[in-house]
C-alpha cells in the first residue's frame, strides 16, 4: 500500500514538473487588452505579426484606411492630453482594436481611438523614466503597481 501511494506520489510530481517545463518554455501571453475601440477589426487567426520594420509599415498602411482619424489628428490628441515631448505615433490592430499608439520621449504611450480621437489607454514604457518612478512609487505603497 505505502510502495503504491509513493509510486502514485511520484508519478503525480512527475507530471506535474514536466507541465511546469513545457509551461516555461512557451512564451509569455500578453495580457488581453482592457479596451474597445469605436472601430473594431474582425479576427484574423491565418495573419501572421509582423515583425520586421518593413512589415511593421506595410501593416500600418494595410489598417490605415480603416481609419476615421489621420495620424496627425490622433498625434493632436495626444498632445492636447499630455503635455510631453512628441516621439512617434503608430497605427495598431490590438486584438481587434484600431487604435494609433502615441508615444512621448519620456516613455509615457497612450492608445487614441482610429474612429474618435478618445484616448482609451495610459502607459508607461517598461524601463522608461515615468515607468521607473511608479514602480518605485508602487514599492512605497503610493500608487498601483504598474502593469
Amino acid at each position: 500500500m505505502k510502495y503504491t501511494t509513493l509510486m502514485l506520489v511520484m508519478v503525480a510530481v512527475s507530471l506535474l514538473g514536466t507541465s511546469a517545463a513545457l509551461a516555461a518554455d512557451a512564451p509569455p501571453k500578453k495580457p488581453p487588452v482592457t479596451f474597445k475601440s469605436s472601430i473594431q477589426i474582425p479576427p484574423e487567426p491565418d495573419r501572421v505579426k509582423p515583425v520586421t520594420e518593413e512589415a511593421k509599415r506595410a501593416e500600418q498602411e494595410r489598417l490605415r484606411p480603416l481609419a476615421k482619424v489621420t495620424p496627425d489628428e490622433a498625434k493632436a490628441a495626444g498632445m492636447a492630453a499630455y503635455d510631453g515631448e512628441f516621439k512617434y505615433v503608430k497605427l495598431h490592430n490590438y486584438d481587434g482594436n484600431l487604435v494609433y499608439e502615441v508615444e512621448f520621449a519620456d516613455g509615457l504611450e497612450l492608445s487614441v481611438d482610429a474612429g474618435n480621437r478618445a484616448i482609451l489607454r495610459v502607459k508607461f514604457e517598461k524601463g522608461s523614466v515615468l515607468g521607473d518612478a511608479r514602480k518605485r512609487a508602487a514599492k512605497k505603497g503610493e500608487t498601483p503597481a504598474a502593469k
